[in-house]
């Protein structure tokens, strides 16, 4: 699992289920303003060089709008759709592929576009 699957992951963790919600959330508004200037010496003392730094600054610092934006977009997944997925008794695989990916989509695609920029 490359690192986007994994903030993806992430984010439709928090999206769909309500107790990792409030779980994490106050964790993610803790440490979504910090500065990525404020990352780098936490980085260096803890890599011990710079080109490691560098690079947990940058995920530390474009992680948040994919987990933000993919929560988001799963929570907004409409209440019809998760009916119906249970009526027809789907799996948790048939509903993330069939209902929350196509229907978050858009979410995703602007997550990736701001933690590109963000990057």
């Amino acid at each position: 699992m490359n690192a986007i699957d994994q903030r993806l992951a992430g984010g439709f963790l928090i999206g769909r289920m309500a107790f990792h919600n409030a779980m994490f959330l106050p964790i993610i508004s803790l440490l979504r303003p910090v500065s990525p200037l404020a990352w780098l010496p936490i980085g260096l003392l803890v890599f011990k060089a710079a080109n490691s730094a560098a690079i947990w600054v940058i995920f530390i610092s474009a992680i948040w709008p994919m987990i933000i934006n993919t929560a988001v977009g799963v929570s907004r997944v409409p209440q019809d759709f998760m009916n119906v997925a249970k009526v027809l008794n789907l799996s948790e695989w048939k509903i993330l592929t069939k209902i929350l990916l196509p229907v978050t989509l858009p979410y995703i695609l602007t997550a990736i576009r701001l933690s590109i920029g963000v990057a």
